[in-house]
């Protein structure tokens, strides 16, 4: 059957399972669509020497009649062995059988879908599968698409998929794709919770993800390492009340880039430990786990910017100075100030109050209290902060030595060099 303009749609009474004798074509850019419980005839695509379902650039839909009847891509159902009105049952031959753009399986009515048999790799050559159901999606073996995009309850894919784009995807419950290859997230994505795992690099391009909670993980490549790379600008919004989100790369090498990640309400943790964190953030609360690496990180934290995001970041295991928020040293906290004399360096060093630290390790957030006019003794900080002559320096300590007076101060956007 070809239609010669337009598009075409067939609906069949529930119960029916439906058989192709023949190919039906629409026009370039239309959209095939077929609703039955039970669509055979797929294999005979190699007889006509031509796809059974041909809508060159469009869709091909298929969706069971039956509200809530599940979809099986694979062996037949227990039924019979043609299939049955318990499922829409569809061959392994079908991503072959169909010349389309976009394969949609399932719509706003659709039970649960099932990719493949146990241990059985399902290669679309669609551009794009767009799945709809209100059931979960699950997977037996591995699913290869250019696109994935789609609707469900919940969405399991463990496999070793290779799936480069994920083009917005909703989901109620839990979202799971293991992808094999390189994956770029367009957006959007909505579930309860969510953890992709793509190999070599995983891009998020622009977008918004909403999630209670959420893990973005990269497994190595050949030399060990990965990237994630965030680009444009990407709101991350809690489904509920508080939300997480983990990005982790492989050591060592690796890399963690946010070009723009608008985060308020969330607790960002990233995880690099040997490699780079670079970028732009806004976020709700922020954990690095690194050592020997290093960041250079810009934006808020808990809403505050400069070097309160520093004093409000953590990082385990240890606070390294190569960690850097806004220029400051992540999680180092300014104690108690020291006030001194005014012929004695002014410092404030992180440390108990009326302690000094044997070694100092530089750089570190400084928050200097000290009189300006001066007073041969030392006095309680709360004095200090009241008298009209307080001095308040922020910037950083450099140098490394048990006496203060070998210290020095480096005040943010000033040149330490002399003119």
């Amino acid at each position: 059957f070809t239609t010669s303009a337009g598009g075409f749609a067939l609906v069949d009474a529930p119960g029916v399972p439906l058989f192709l004798a023949a190919p039906i074509s629409v026009p370039s850019g239309q959209t095939l669509s077929l609703t039955a419980d039970g669509i055979f005839g797929f294999s005979q695509s190699s007889s006509f020497g031509q796809p059974m379902l041909a809508a060159p650039g469009g869709i091909v839909a298929l969706a069971p009649a039956t509200a809530g009847q599940a979809i099986i891509v694979g062996p037949p159902t227990s039924g019979g062995t043609d299939g049955a009105p318990t499922a829409l049952s569809l061959s392994t031959s079908l991503p072959t059988a169909i010349d389309a753009a976009t394969l949609q399986l399932g719509n706003a009515a659709t039970g649960p879908i099932t990719l493949g048999a146990a241990g059985q790799s399902l290669v679309f050559p669609q551009t794009t599968l767009a799945l709809r159901s209100t059931g979960a999606i699950s997977e037996g073996g591995s699913l290869g698409v250019g696109t994935l995009s789609g609707a469900a309850a919940s969405l399991d894919l463990p496999g070793a998929n290779s799936i480069a784009t994920l083009a917005g995807f909703t989901a109620s419950g839990g979202f799971v794709l293991n992808d094999a290859v390189p994956l770029t997230l367009l957006g959007p994505l909505d579930a309860a919770s969510f953890a992709i795992t793509a190999a070599d690099r995983l891009s998020v391009a622009g977008g918004a993800v909403t999630s209670g909670s959420g893990t973005f993980a990269v497994s190595p490549n050949a030399a060990g390492a990965g990237a994630f790379v965030q680009t444009g600008l990407t709101t991350i919004s809690p489904s509920g009340g508080a939300a997480s989100l983990t990005i982790q790369v492989p050591d060592p090498q690796s890399t963690i880039s946010l070009n723009d990640l608008q985060a308020p309400a969330v607790a960002l943790t990233l995880t690099n430990t040997l490699g780079v964190d670079s970028g732009t953030l806004a976020v709700g609360a922020l954990n690095l786990v690194g050592q020997g690496g290093s960041a250079a990180l810009f934006g808020s934290v808990g809403g505050q910017g400069g070097i309160g995001a520093a004093e409000r970041a953590r990082i385990t295991p240890v606070i390294d100075a190569n960690y850097l928020l806004n220029g400051f040293v992540i999680g180092a906290q300014p104690t108690t100030v020291i006030t001194t004399p005014a012929t004695a360096p002014l410092v404030a060093l992180l440390h108990e109050p009326g302690e000094l630290p044997s070694t100092i390790t530089p750089p570190l957030p400084l928050e200097v209290f000290g009189l300006a006019g001066g007073g041969a003794e030392s006095e309680p900080a709360a004095a200090a902060r009241e008298t009209q002559y307080l001095l308040l320096i922020r910037g950083i300590i450099v140098g490394d030595a048990p006496d203060p007076g070998g210290l020095q101060v480096l005040l943010p956007d000033i040149s330490d060099r002399d003119y």
